[in-house]
This record gives C-alpha cells, structure tokens and sequence, in this order.
C-alpha cells in the first residue's frame, strides 16, 4: 500500500505526471493564443514546439537567480517546493491516482492543499524585497480572499449534489449528477448545478489569474506582477505551480460541469477525461482572450456582486435538497 502511495506522488497522477501534462497544456494554451493573436506560439523545439514549455523550465533551472540581497533565497525555493507538492498531494484524492486516497469530507483537505498552492505563489512575490512585486501580490492577495471561499463553497456544492452526504470530492468525481423521479427536487438541484458551477467558473479566473481577473499580472502597470523580480530557479518554480494549480482546477472543473455518461476508473475514464479536460481549457483559454482585463475594483465587485452570492444560494439548495 504504501510503496503504490508512493509510486502515485512521484510518478502517476504525481510529481512526474502532473508537471508533464501541466507544461501540455501550457503549450496547448499557448497554441490557443498565438491563433487568436494571428502569431505562430511554441514552434522550434519538438513537433509542433510541443517540447518548448520544457525548454523554457530547464533554461530557467540553468540560469542564476538575481535578487535582492536581502531576499531569503532559499527560503522561497522551500516555499515553492511545498506549494508544488501540495498540489501533488491534492491530486491523489482524485480518481487519476492508482489508490485514490478518497474518503468523507476529503474535499476540505482538497480545499487546504490547493489554498497553499496560492498562498506560496503569494510569498513568492512578497518575498523578493522589490516594490513591483510587491504591488503586485498586494492585488493577489485582495482577490486571494474573496475568490479562495467562492471557489471553495462552489466546489463543496457541487459535492454534495453529486454524492450526497459524504463531502468526499474523489466520490464525487467517480460519480455524475443524477436526478430522481421528483420533478420539484430536480428542478432545485439543476438550478443549484447551474449556479455552482458558473461561481465555480467565475472564481477560477481570479484564482487562476485569467483575464479578465488577472490584474495582478499588469504587464503595462507595474512592470510584470508579482513575478518581476523572479528568475532562474525561483521563475521556474512559479510556473511550475501556477501551471500545476491551473492543470488540477481544469481537471476538476472539467469533470463536474460535463456530467457524461460514464465516469470511472480505467482507459475509457482516462481518455474521457482528457477529452473533456481539453475542450474546457480550449473554451476558457479563447474567452478569456477575447475579453479586456478589469481594474482591481471592478474585480472585487463581480466577485462580491455576482461570485459569492451565486455560490451560497447553490450550497444553500444543495444542503436543503
């Protein structure tokens, strides 16, 4: 049991895995928005520049780390560490692990290891000693409190409409909304459904840092974001997590706002998966670039007028139901 444990956080749907297809689908991304840009994207390195996000992450391993003198280095790659791993741990209560560790209300210790995720990119940023980066976590950090708990009740909801009881997010993505012979208590729980899963939507291009909610990542405005005093190693380790983080969300997502018919375990549940994981990514990806990013204000308007409302009228529902 505890060598399959293993073999899961190192290899498969771990360490080795998730980084892999993070840096997919950072490509895939990339392929999106070069076409909606009129530009060629990853091209030189591997077929169809698919290796090109590895490319970048071993260029960045090789390069020295410039920063303020005062800035605890390695500290910050400790953090980095733990924020990339936390991930990894979350990862295995999903029914991708090889021994999902699932079981009631493991979606709180989801929620937990994922809220690290955020929390280290955060002192990533605070933590170089510079004042752009600091500008920038500062905006991260005001969207971090409003949509980490509408993410959170989201999520919790859509657990408790599709395995009722449990809070168990491993059960619930084995599983899909199914209704009963109440007309009225169907009706309810696809309208819970539907607002889960649009505060769900909402809240994951703030934590994500999409447009038209990535005001922390302000090119013109404050020089780069939270990550302009980054480099080398430190740059690489924050890709690596907002890619991980931005890969497991999708995943997530993905299965719970496409209830198909079949979820599973096996080959058919894997390429299921993967299916609908791609053509949520490609969606969000193409409308987040068609849409002009928002000041922090507004930002914290849609979340607090429109996010956190449509959230806890779904939970509300979901737990009366």
């Amino acid at each position: 049991m505890m060598s399959e444990i293993l073999l899961s956080f190192i290899v498969y749907p771990g360490l080795l895995f998730l980084v892999t297809f993070s840096l997919i689908t950072q490509w895939y991304r990339r392929k999106i928005i070069a076409r909606i840009q009129r530009r060629v994207g990853p091209k030189y390195v591997g077929p169809y520049g698919l290796l090109q996000p590895f490319a970048d992450i071993a260029k960045l391993f090789r390069k020295e780390v410039t920063i303020h003198k005062h800035a605890p280095v390695r500290g910050l790659v400790f953090i980095g560490l733990i924020g990339l791993f936390s991930l990894v741990a979350a990862i295995l209560i999903t029914p991708l692990s090889l021994t999902p560790l699932r079981t009631n209300y493991d979606v709180f210790v989801f929620l937990y290891l994922t809220v690290y995720a955020s929390i280290a990119i955060l002192l990533l940023g605070y933590g170089t000693h510079s004042v752009y980066p600091g500008i920038g976590s500062s905006r991260y950090l005001n969207l971090f409190f409003l949509s980490e708990p509408v993410l959170a009740i989201s999520i919790i909801s859509l657990v408790e409409l599709i395995a009722p009881g449990t809070y168990s997010l491993g059960e619930a993505l084995s599983r899909y909304l199914s209704l009963s012979s109440n007309g009225i208590s169907n009706v309810a729980k696809i309208m819970s459904y539907i607002l889960a899963c649009l505060s769900f939507g909402l809240a994951l291009f703030s934590k994500l840092s999409l447009k038209p909610l990535d005001i922390s990542e302000a090119e013109t405005e404050i020089a780069g974001g939270l990550v302009s005093e980054l480099s080398g190693p430190l740059l690489s380790l924050y890709i690596l997590i907002h890619e991980a983080e931005l890969t497991l969300m999708f995943y997530i997502f993905s299965s719970m706002i496409i209830p198909l018919p079949y979820n599973g375990k096996g080959l058919p549940f894997l390429l299921l998966s993967i299916a609908k994981y791609f053509a949520v990514v490609g969606v969000i990806t193409v409308l987040s670039y068609s849409l002009g990013r928002v000041k922090i204000d507004q930002a914290i308007k849609i979340l607090l007028r429109f996010g956190l409302p449509l959230s806890l009228i779904s939970l509300t529902i979901a737990i009366m139901l």
